[in-house]
């Protein structure tokens, strides 16, 4: 669901950028390849962001290193 939600955002952006470099009159060509910038970082950060909470869950669910327990001192006489 993130993914989506960041993809539609890119989306937007992207919608954006092109509508306003295309009213300054900006080649077609610049438009395309602007377009697939934007694309690529978009699909990128929203493959990222999966990616994180994946790697999250493993974590946390996983077995790792056992809680921490309070040691009690044993004080010697070196006498």
């Amino acid at each position: 669901m993130k993914a989506i939600i960041y993809l539609l955002g890119t989306a937007i952006v992207l919608a954006g950028v092109l509508y306003g470099a295309s009213v300054m009159g900006v080649p077609q060509v610049w438009l395309v390849v602007t377009g697939l910038i934007i694309g690529g970082l978009g699909i990128m950060g929203a493959a990222r962001s999966v990616s994180n909470t994946t790697t999250a869950t493993e974590t946390t669910t996983g077995g790792g290193a056992p809680p921490k327990t309070k040691e009690s001192t044993v004080s010697s006489d070196a006498s």
